[in-house]
């Protein structure tokens, strides 16, 4: 995945994850996510942090969180 503005905290107590790049989307000047599967926790917790860039198409804005929308199981 390139260098990009999207970043997430996580608690020391979820200390078992996993960067789910198969999910994260990264399109330069337009669109920005970040994919987390937290394992250590009773069910697994699949959580995401979306950036539109400033300035981006809305149009294909909207296409790309549709896109991230049915790339989720």
């Amino acid at each position: 995945m390139k260098a990009g503005g999207v970043g997430m905290y996580v608690s020391d107590r979820y200390n078992e994850y996993v960067v789910r790049e198969d999910l994260s989307l990264f399109d330069e000047h337009i669109f920005e996510s970040l994919f987390l599967e937290i394992t250590n926790v009773t069910n697994k917790l699949l959580t995401v942090e979306v950036y539109r860039i400033r300035n981006a198409n809305g149009r294909e804005s909207i296409a790309k969180y549709d896109s991230l929308l049915n790339r989720i199981d």
